[in-house]
């Protein structure tokens, strides 16, 4: 279709800790207004559940609710922090993360540690060990197997040392 709006070019300057969003039904149409801020911690990942999106950070969790125009970032739990962006997964409306204090679950009702009760820091110290062992050449990955109802972490540094765990969410 025809508009008679002239297109604005928004330029590539980077803005710190800032998060865009389009016009409903329009997700090609970002005016620069449509933004909010994020937290001042370094924003490792988004992820989102059916009604929230959840920003991870180095030094917590914080839940992103809105529509339309109006949006609202809200501190979700101030005591977690998530340890590496790619150690976050999703499975059956929940996210699982590996924070400081062991494997969370969460969503929008709250927070639960999973792993603690059962296995201590068995969790923080594979990730410890190769993180101080190649702090600049390291893997860290979470993925979720629905169809067996497990969550797989892998760790691995430079070296092709490596350790893996699986967490079955069901029993």
């Amino acid at each position: 279709p025809e508009s008679d709006e002239t297109p604005e070019t928004v330029t590539g300057e980077e803005q710190k800790n800032q998060i865009r969003f389009s016009k409903v039904a329009q997700p090609e149409a970002v005016p620069p207004s449509f933004y909010i801020s994020a937290p001042n911690d370094k924003l490792l990942r988004l992820i989102g559940t059916k009604d929230s999106l959840f920003a991870l950070t180095t030094e917590a969790i914080y839940r992103i609710n809105g529509l339309g125009e109006s949006w609202s970032v809200a501190p979700f739990d101030l005591n977690e922090k998530l340890l590496a962006p790619e150690l976050v997964t999703s499975a059956e409306g929940l996210i699982y993360a590996q924070t400081q204090n062991g494997l969370v679950a969460f969503d929008e009702g709250g927070l639960n540690n999973i792993s603690r009760p059962y296995i201590g820091n068995t969790l923080q110290a594979a990730f410890d060990a190769v993180w101080d062992s190649e702090p600049d050449n390291w893997f860290a990955k979470m993925a979720a197997d629905t169809t067996n109802k497990e969550i797989w972490l892998h760790y691995m540094d430079g070296s092709a040392l490596s350790s893996a765990y699986m967490w079955n969410y069901e029993t």
